[in-house]
């Protein structure tokens, strides 16, 4: 089932919030394609486009953390997070590269991203908005 833009979401930073509608598109467009059989445009498009804009939007979010005292272990915290889950999708992309994709398989991949992605807006990512507030 897609995932809905819902206004919980919004960490009321515009390009983040921007990013991370763009990042949810993206992780629908591939359940969109393994659900139409598109296994070869999941794996030679979408996931190598979701991938680079993930990196991009980690980037934005890493600059924009605050130069302070008291978010020193918010950012450690929040680039262990990035770097967990570039680590995780790369392996996973990479098993899947490696053999005939099956449905079940890149399914199971959208529900870890979604799943990654609600986690780290709902918690993470609000608590770095309110450090830039």
């Amino acid at each position: 089932m897609p995932i809905e833009w819902k206004p919980e979401f919004a960490t009321g930073v515009r390009d983040i919030d921007l990013q991370h509608r763009e990042l949810i598109e993206l992780i629908n467009d591939l359940e969109r394609a393994t659900l139409a059989g598109a296994t070869e445009r999941v794996l030679g498009e979408v996931l190598p486009r979701l991938a680079g804009y993930a990196l991009f939007h980690f980037a934005t979010e890493e600059h924009l953390i605050p130069a302070t005292a008291q978010a020193v272990a918010h950012a450690e915290r929040h680039v262990r997070e990035h770097r967990e889950f570039t680590r995780t999708v790369e392996r996973l992309a990479a098993r899947l590269g490696g053999m005939p994709a099956m449905p079940a398989d890149l399914l199971e991949l959208r529900d870890y991203l979604e799943h990654w992605l609600l986690e780290h807006i709902l918690g993470t990512d609000r608590e770095l908005a309110g450090l830039l507030r």
